[in-house]
């Protein structure tokens, strides 16, 4: 592995630039230092062996009938990111490459770009790609007590593989896409994404984490669900013709050195 950067000079400069270039996008705490970004990892590598572990575990069982299509090596190649990738949450172009680095957008465009699919790392630019899957909105469900909950509605027409936008309104009302993540399937019987979390609040090592609760943010603020994949993308045992997987990125450097020795994904 190449030399480690200064982790404090970076993030505090990514942090300057997050309010300009993408306003509300905090989703994920800043590690200010590879010190810092280290505690976090061992100070919630438990939580994410009981969690983020145990949801994968019930995709690949969930899932087996698009085993090794294109949608699912996707999913498969996110997941290696989560534990291969030691990923920083932060903002800049080809940040992930260069310093290990990533937000929402850079994470879902690093996936997508592995299989040769060129999607923007600019998470307001997200309603333009791909195709918007109709049907999925937020609702309001009510527990027995009365109290309400949100909720998603209409997922019987999310696939494995799709993007998932979120918004927030600026003080103008003016409403913008501030966070997306990809869609894993339904575990636990709810709907569950792989992208950036706060490391803080969902407990996570590195910045990419799943969330499978809705009833709270996630359910009242999805903006849209757009589609890159083809119609054979869920087709078990078979790859899109042009779009086969290509080795991960490795960054030049890290602000979160790997805490563990990194296994590659099998091609």
């Amino acid at each position: 592995m190449k030399q480690v950067l200064n982790g404090k000079k970076w993030i505090l400069l990514s942090a300057v630039l997050a309010a300009a270039l993408h306003p509300g996008a905090a989703w994920a705490s800043y590690a200010e230092t590879t010190e810092q970004a280290e505690q976090y990892y061992e100070k919630y590598y438990t939580d994410y062996t009981a969690d983020e572990l145990s949801l994968v575990g019930q995709y690949r069982t969930a899932n087996a009938a698009i085993k090794k299509s294109t949608a699912d090596r996707l999913v498969e190649r996110a997941f290696w990111y989560m534990q291969n990738g030691y990923i920083v949450y932060g903002h800049g172009n080809d940040s992930y490459k260069q310093h290990g680095i990533a937000d929402c957008s850079e994470f879902v465009s690093l996936v997508y770009g592995d299989f040769g699919y060129s999607v923007t790392e600019v998470a307001k630019d997200y309603d333009t790609v791909g195709q918007k899957v109709n049907g999925v909105y937020s609702t309001t469900k009510v527990y027995p007590n009365g109290k309400t909950y949100n909720a998603l509605a209409g997922t019987e027409n999310l696939k494995i593989g799709d993007i998932l936008t979120w918004y927030k309104t600026d003080a103008a009302g003016n409403k913008y896409i501030s966070h997306v993540a990809i869609y894993i399937g339904m575990l636990n019987g709810q709907p569950a994404v792989i992208g950036t979390v706060d490391q803080d609040t969902g407990k996570n090592p590195t910045a990419i984490g799943i969330i499978n609760d809705f009833r709270y943010t996630w359910g009242g603020t999805l903006n849209s669900v757009r589609r890159v994949l083809p119609s054979d993308a869920w087709n078990a045992n078979t790859q899109v013709s042009g779009h086969a997987q290509q080795s991960p990125v490795i960054p030049d450097s890290y602000v979160l050195p790997p805490q563990n020795p990194i296994v590659m994904p099998v091609q």
